[in-house]
C-alpha cells in the first residue's frame, strides 16, 4: 500500500480536477447522446417514484417495459445515476443547474479515475510518476472533453482502471480482493458493451505472467487460474441482470438483441484524410493515426518510453531477490584422543588403555563431515517476474482497447472515444517512463551538486503543463482539439480530419441567439438533438421563448455542424433561405466547425 501522503495527494488530486469539470462545464454544450441519456434518465426516475408509491404494480412486466424500454440498447446503471444526481442536486438542493446535475457522475468518476492513477502510479513507481501519470490522463484534450459529458466514456474507462487495478490486489489477497474485482466487473457490465473485452485483458495477463505457475500446476494436473477470474465470470454478469430492470422478464431474447445492436450497430459517418467513410473496414491507421494527432507527444514519448524501460532494464524495485547462499555448517569441535593402534584389517578404530586388560574404548571423534544436502529444485520458469505484473496488465489493457480496429468488420462508431478505455494504461506508462526521466536528472543534479533545484520536481511540473495548457486552451472545442504533430486544428482540416460531430457547439452559439432571435422564433437545430437544446433552455442558456426544430422550413434560424457528408444540408439551407452567408461563424484557431444561417 501507497504511504498515506500519497494516498491523500490522490484524493486531492481527484477532488481538484472535479471541481475544475464543474466550473468550466457551463461553456460547454450538449451533445446529440446526452440528450437521449436526459429522456432515458427521466424515464428511469418516473420508475423508482412508481417503485415507491405502488411497489407491487412496478414490478410487474408491463410496467418495467413501459419505462425502461427507453434506451434500452445501452445498460442502465449510468442514467440511473444521473437521475439520482438530477434529483437530488438539482431538485432538492437546487445546487447545480440542470444539466450539470446530471452530468455530475461523470465528472466524479473523472475524478475518482484521476485519483486512482496518481495511487497506482505512485505505488509502484513513486509519487512523481503517480502525479506525471494522473495529469497525463486527466488533461488528455479528448479525455477533459468527455469527463464533462453526460455520457459513458470517460465512466466506463475509469471503471475498466477500477476492475483493473482491484485485480492486481486479487493476486496479492485472494480473499476479499477477489469478490470485488467481481462486484466492480458487474459494475462495469452495466456501463457500456466493451465491458465485454476487458475479461481477454485477465486472460492474457494469467496466461503471460504466470507461466511457470502453468507449468507447474500441469504437472500436477491442476491448471492455475487466479480466483478472481472465477467470480469474475460468475458474478458480473448476475450483478448485471440484478442492474438492469430491462433483462428481468425475457433475460436470454434481449440480451441477444443487446449483443446484435452493437455488434451489427448502424453506421456513423467519420472523415478521415479527406474521406468519409460510414461502413466496415474502416482504414487499419485510422485508432493510431487518431491517437498521434490527439494526444499530447509528450505523453506519447513518456509511455514509449516506459514501454522501452519496461522491457529491457530491470527495475531493481520488482527484481525477485535471489536467494542467500547457505551458510557453512560450523566445524564440530574436536575433542583430545588418544592415537589409535594401527590394524592390518579395515576394522574400525579403537583406543587402547595403559593396564594389564587392555579394553576397547569410545570410537575416535575424528569429525564426519555431513555430506552437503541435495539441491533444491529449480523453481518453474516464469515468462515475467510476479512483481511485473501490474507492466504487463497495462501494456496488455491498451492492446485490447484497440483490438476492435484491428478488425475489418467493426462498426464505425464515434471515433478516440471508443478506446478511450486504453488511456489510464496510457498514462501509467508514461508514469513509468518519467521515472527514468526524473531518476536521470536525479543524477544530473547530484553530480553538479544542484540538488537544491528539485529537477525531478521541475521535469515533472514541465511535462504536465504541456498537457494542461492544451486542454484548457482547446475548450469547450474538444473534439476539434489536434496536436502540434498534424498542425493543430488547421493542420487537421488540411490533413481532412474530422473537425467535430455530436452538436454540441451549439453551446457556443447561445449568445448571438438569445441577441438576435426574433420573439419565440423556431431554431433548425441540426446535428444537436432536441432535448439538447431544451437542456440549454433550461439551464438559463438560452430564452425560454425559442423552440427547437428539425425542419429548415418555418424556422428562423439554422444551424449548420459542419461535416464533409453534411454539406447537403447547408445546400438545402441556402435554398430555403435565399441567402448563403452566414450569420455567424464559430471557429477554433481559425477553422471553421460551426454556422448559424438568419432567414431574411
Amino acid at each position: 500500500m501507497s504511504p498515506r501522503p500519497d494516498r491523500w495527494l490522490a484524493l486531492l488530486l481527484g477532488a481538484l480536477y472535479v471541481a475544475l469539470l464543474l466550473v468550466t462545464a457551463s461553456s460547454l454544450g450538449y451533445t446529440r447522446d446526452e440528450g437521449f441519456y436526459f429522456y432515458a434518465a427521466h424515464a428511469y426516475r418516473d420508475w423508482f417514484a412508481l417503485l415507491i408509491d405502488d411497489p407491487l404494480r412496478a414490478l410487474q412486466r408491463a410496467e418495467v417495459d413501459r419505462y425502461w424500454s427507453v434506451n434500452h440498447e445501452h445498460p442502465s446503471l449510468m442514467k440511473v445515476l444521473f437521475a439520482a444526481s438530477h434529483e437530488l442536486f438539482h431538485a432538492k438542493l437546487g445546487w447545480l443547474a440542470p444539466g450539470t446535475s446530471y452530468r455530475l457522475p461523470s465528472m466524479l468518476l473523472g475524478g475518482a479515475a484521476v485519483a486512482l492513477v496518481h495511487h497506482w502510479g505512485a505505488r509502484t513507481h513513486g509519487r512523481l510518476a503517480g502525479l506525471v501519470a494522473a495529469l497525463a490522463f486527466g488533461f488528455m484534450p479528448r479525455v477533459f472533453f468527455h469527463a464533462h459529458l453526460a455520457c459513458f466514456d470517460l465512466p466506463v474507462a475509469a471503471l475498466w482502471l477500477l476492475c483493473a487495478y482491484v485485480f492486481t490486489r486479487s493476486l496479492e489477497a485472494p480473499g476479499t480482493f477477489a469478490y470485488r474485482t467481481a462486484l466492480c466487473y458487474g459494475v462495469l457490465l452495466a456501463t457500456k458493451h466493451n465491458a465485454w473485452l476487458f475479461p481477454f485483458v485477465l486472460f492474457l495477463h494469467g496466461a503471460l505472467a504466470r507461466v511457470g505457475d502453468h507449468l507447474a500446476e500441469a504437472k500436477r494436473g491442476r491448471p492455475y487460474v487466479p480466483k478472481a477470474l472465477f467470480t469474475l465470470a460468475l458474478g458480473g454478469p448476475l450483478l448485471l441482470y440484478v442492474l438492469w430492470p430491462w433483462l428481468w422478464y425475457d433475460p436470454v431474447n434481449r440480451f441477444v438483441e443487446y449483443v446484435q445492436f452493437h455488434t451489427q450497430h448502424e453506421y456513423y459517418n467519420m472523415e478521415f484524410l479527406g474521406k468519409t467513410y460510414w461502413k466496415p473496414p474502416m482504414p487499419a491507421g485510422y485508432a493510431w493515426l487518431m491517437t498521434l494527432a490527439t494526444v499530447p507527444a509528450t505523453t506519447l514519448l513518456l509511455a514509449l518510453l516506459g514501454l522501452g524501460v519496461w522491457l529491457f532494464v530491470p527495475d531493481p524495485a520488482h527484481a525477485e531477490a535471489a536467494p542467500p547462499p547457505p551458510a557453512p555448517a560450523p566445524a564440530p569441535e574436536r575433542a583430545p584422543v588418544a592415537k589409535p593402534i594401527a590394524h592390518p584389517l579395515p576394522l574400525k578404530p579403537f583406543l587402547v588403555a595403559k593396564g594389564p586388560d587392555p579394553q576397547p574404548v569410545a570410537k575416535a571423534t575424528t569429525p564426519v563431515v555431513p555430506a552437503p544436502a541435495p539441491p533444491a529444485p529449480a523453481s518453474p520458469p516464469k515468462l515475467l517476474p510476479p512483481r511485473a505484473a501490474p507492466e504487463l496488465l497495462w501494456v496488455l489493457a491498451v492492446l485490447v482497447s484497440y483490438a476492435p480496429w484491428w478488425s475489418a468488420s467493426t462498426p464505425i462508431f464515434g471515433g478516440t472515444k471508443h478506446w478511450m478505455t486504453a488511456y489510464p494504461f496510457l498514462a501509467l506508462l508514461a508514469g513509468r517512463g518519467f521515472q527514468l526521466v526524473a531518476a536521470t536528472l536525479q543524477s544530473f543534479a547530484e553530480e553538479h551538486r544542484l540538488r537544491k533545484l528539485r529537477l525531478p520536481l521541475i521535469g515533472a511540473a514541465c511535462v504536465s503543463a504541456v498537457s494542461i495548457v492544451m486542454a484548457l486552451r482547446v475548450h469547450p472545442f474538444g473534439l476539434s482539439a489536434y496536436t502540434p504533430l498534424v498542425g493543430g486544428a488547421p493542420g487537421a482540416a488540411t490533413l481532412g480530419l474530422n473537425r467535430t460531430f455530436w452538436g454540441y457547439t451549439t453551446g457556443s452559439l447561445t449568445d448571438f441567439i438569445n441577441e438576435r432571435a426574433p420573439q419565440a422564433a423556431s431554431i433548425y437545430v441540426h446535428d444537436t438533438a432536441l432535448s439538447s437544446f431544451d437542456m440549454l433552455r433550461a439551464d438559463g442558456r438560452l430564452r425560454d421563448d425559442l423552440r427547437g426544430s428539425l425542419s429548415i422550413a418555418g424556422s428562423n434560424m439554422a444551424l449548420y455542424h459542419h461535416e464533409p457528408h453534411m454539406s447537403r444540408v447547408e445546400y438545402q439551407i441556402w435554398v430555403d433561405y435565399g441567402n448563403v452567408v452566414p450569420a455567424a461563424m464559430l471557429s477554433h484557431d481559425g477553422v471553421p466547425v460551426t454556422w448559424i444561417y438568419e432567414r431574411e
